[in-house]
């Protein structure tokens, strides 16, 4: 009886496998898996003469130009190549590029009015500046490590997907917004020449370079951007800006915006500080023992130290409220403004190396010159030099062989009785400028 049960169960399941494989059989088999559609990019261009792309990558790349010419085909490696074309007349024309392994493309000045770089994902490197772009839509490109998108006319921008950007440069676009906060690898941006009523930098710690110039911001924050040695934020309406924690900070230009007060004391890299068109009363730079360059005119100083800027080649401070000006051990500079003061005295006898010097619409009644040789440019009107003065001066002034060296004397009360060809025989040219 059990035998008999078990002879029919196995029966019954010799069957059902059976008709199972005679099942399976009927079910065809699966298709291939489809070839991985081509990597294309495609732009759209008008423009009349030669438009200029640059490719890297490897394997080969196809361009088709869009006008019934021969396709190119170019041989890709780790150098950029350069591939041009000549359009006549001005028409639409779509560039396609074919490439499989394309990771970088310059297509800028090519009057584009539309780009799509969305089925090349391998793209890690996109300049596309100065075009006529009003949309860019990079969402799909995840390896971009650095987006060249400036000079547009671009009224958004979504770079909240490309996590790898190292570099970001969007600058005089329309944006009004700028969201950065996941871009955490980011070490350079430039977003200068917008509507950006704001910018949040807090999570970009890894930031060296910051161009935010020429836009609506009227605070900015960079207290956590401890790695900026550059930060270009002038032309603002900016009313404070607090730079204590950027400790590596070589280059600070904060001009034209509203600040009263500047504190760069523990900024002691700084090499060049332009805060020129600003409300600044005073700025204390005896810190600051390696700048080179310090513009800040057009402020409100009564008083600037430089005793201790020994490295300064330029300085530019005309157009304050300074009574004295002491450069005597500043032995490097080169470019000396100090117009539009109330000096009534300036020794340059131990600034050798001048070859400009601006002292303008001052209260000086004499000035030396004959230390310095190297001197072309010297414009002293609107002072107070009589003709014995503007006589003297005229004798301190060096005869070296320097191409066009030129004096300025307007505006002072010996200027119509100064004898001129003192200066002349001496290879001098009276300016009225």
């Amino acid at each position: 009886m059990i035998a008999s049960v078990k002879k029919k169960f196995f029966k019954a399941a010799l069957l059902l496998v059976l008709a199972a494989q005679m099942g399976y059989a009927q079910i065809p088999p699966p298709p291939p898996p489809p070839t991985p559609a081509p990597k294309v990019m495609t732009m759209t261009t008008a423009k009349e003469g030669e438009v200029r792309i640059t490719l890297r990558g490897s394997g080969t790349a196809t361009i088709n130009w869009g006008d019934g010419s021969s396709r190119q085909t170019v041989k890709l490696s780790e150098n950029e190549s350069a591939h041009s074309h000549h359009y006549s007349g001005k028409m639409n024309r779509t560039i396609t590029i074919t490439g499989e392994n394309i990771t970088y493309l310059t297509c800028r000045y090519n009057e584009l009015t539309r780009l799509d770089v969305s089925r090349n994902v391998l793209l890690s490197e996109l300049d596309c500046v100065d075009n006529q772009l009003t949309r860019l839509d990079v969402s799909r490109n995840v390896q971009l490590t650095s987006l060249a998108c400036g000079s547009n006319q671009l009224t958004s921008l979504d770079v909240s997907r490309n996590v790898q950007l190292t570099v970001l440069y969007c600058g005089n676009n329309q944006l009004t917004s700028l969201d950065v906060s996941k871009n955490l690898q980011l070490a350079e941006l430039g977003c200068s020449d917008n509507q950006l009523t704001s910018l949040d930098v807090s999570r970009n710690v890894q930031l060296t370079g910051l161009g935010c110039y020429s836009n609506q911001l009227t605070s900015l924050d960079v207290s956590r951007n401890v790695q900026l040695t550059l930060l270009y934020c002038l032309d603002n309406p900016l009313t404070s800006l607090d730079v204590s924690k950027n400790l590596q900070l070589a280059e600070l230009n904060c001009c034209y915006n509203q600040l009263s007060h500047l504190d760069v004391s523990r900024n002691v890299q700084l090499t060049n500080l332009d805060c020129f068109n600003n409300q600044l009363t005073s700025l204390d730079v005896s810190r600051n023992v390696k700048l080179a360059k310090l513009r800040c005119y057009n402020n409100q100083l009564t008083s600037l130290d430089v005793s201790r800027n020994e490295k300064l080649t330029s300085l530019i401070c005309w157009y304050n409220r300074l009574t004295s000006l002491d450069v005597s051990r500043n032995l490097q500079l080169a470019e000396l403004g100090c117009s539009d003061n109330q000096l009534t005295s300036l020794d340059v006898s131990r600034n050798e190396q001048l070859t400009k010097l601006f002292c303008y619409n001052n209260q000086l009644t004499s000035l030396d010159v004959s230390r310095n040789t190297s001197l072309k440019i010297l414009g002293c009107s609107g002072n107070r030099f009589t003709a014995d003065a503007l006589n003297t001066l005229f004798g301190s002034l060096h005869g070296n062989a320097i191409a066009d060296k030129t004096i300025n004397i307007n505006n002072n009360p010996g200027t119509n009785d100064a004898r001129r060809s003192i200066a002349t025989n001496k290879g001098w040219t009276f300016v009225d400028d």
